[in-house]
């Protein structure tokens, strides 16, 4: 009867063992989703002002998040472009010099 006594001592300590490390964790994920909160706070409340300063440009923060998306998608296709303009460019630019040299080797000279 003492061992089973001790054993169920040892169990009941184990458990509170392992509550106290749960709520440890969950005390953390709780410190964690506060903070996150109080940031999503302070952006709603900046957009919020944002909205309120528009003058009737943007109907709420849904319609100023979508005019930002778009903005964000445009510059990346502008980006996009640009990039492919460059590449054509230095492209072109070494098959001139390219041609160049071949024809001032050949006695050709320059354009």
């Amino acid at each position: 009867m003492a061992a089973h006594l001790t054993e169920l001592v040892t169990e009941k300590k184990r458990l509170v063992e392992r509550l106290l490390r749960e709520k440890h964790f969950l005390q953390e994920v709780k410190r964690d989703v506060k903070d996150r909160l109080s940031q999503f706070v302070c952006v709603k409340a900046y957009l919020n002002k944002v909205v309120e300063e528009s003058q009737g440009e943007f109907a709420g923060i849904q319609q100023l998040i979508d005019r930002a998306n778009i903005l964000i998608e445009t510059r990346e296709k502008l980006a996009a472009k640009n990039e492919r303009m460059t590449d054509r460019k230095t492209k072109r630019e070494a098959a001139f010099a390219s041609h160049n040299a071949v024809s001032e080797i050949s006695g050709g000279g320059s354009f």
